[in-house]
This record gives structure tokens, sequence and C-alpha cells, in this order.
């Protein structure tokens, strides 16, 4: 895991293998120096009550950036996050749209890598 991945407020695991939150550049900078930060992996349980998404009856997650857990269309962003096969490997595949307009944007693992997908298209913190 690179320091360049994380921001302040992402959750990794730290050195015991527990789930720490980054709470300043100094946390970051021990990453590059001491590499006792592992990415968690993201798993639908972390999608429903970290990020406050809501799942339809197919499977896929969305996020709104107006915090409504509405999975219609509309003039707000909707984050929708399904699970695929990539080169036989299990990714989420990130899309701004609902399932039949998505517009992929980025295949993501972690959370942090979600975090900060999720700030860069709403600038709120989810945390």
């Amino acid at each position: 895991m690179k320091s360049t991945e994380l921001r302040i407020g992402n959750y990794v695991y730290n050195f015991n293998e527990t789930i720490y939150q980054i709470i300043d550049g100094e946390d970051i900078d021990d990453c590059d120096k001491h590499k006792c930060f592992q990415p968690i992996p993201l798993t639908p349980e972390w999608i429903n009550t970290a990020f406050s998404a809501i799942e339809d009856n197919y499977g896929l997650f969305y996020f709104r950036r107006d915090g409504s857990n509405k999975s219609e269309s509309g003039m707000d962003i909707v984050l929708t996050i399904k699970n695929c096969l990539v080169n036989d490997y299990w990714v989420w595949d990130c899309c701004i749209g609902g399932f039949e307009n998505c517009i992929h944007l980025r295949y993501i693992e972690f959370v942090h890598q979600l975090q900060n997908l999720i700030y860069i298209l709403t600038e709120d913190e989810k945390k």
C-alpha cells in the first residue's frame, strides 16, 4: 500500500490487523516508512454499513450525493457498485448512473478506494 493512495479519514488495517482510521499526515508518512497499513477488502457489509448504500434486488449498490437512499435515476449523481469478474479476479465496478445507463469509472478492490472515489465525486467525507 502506498501513501499516495491514502487520505485522512481512510480506513485501513494496522499492524495488528485491526481497523484503523487515518487521522493525520503522520499516519500517511508512516505508511511508506514502516509499511504498517494494509488495505481492507471491500465487501457488501462494508458498502452497506460504512457507506450507507442501498442494495437493490439485483445486487447493485447505490449512493446519492443528496444523501437519499433512492435507486431511481434523477438529477443527482448516482454511484452504482456491482461485483464483477475481471481477468479471473473479482472486483467492484464503479459507475455513474443506474443499471442501464451506467458509465464506467473504475474498478476497485478496497475500502479506501471507495472512500476516495466518493470524496472526488461529492466532496463529502464518508467516515
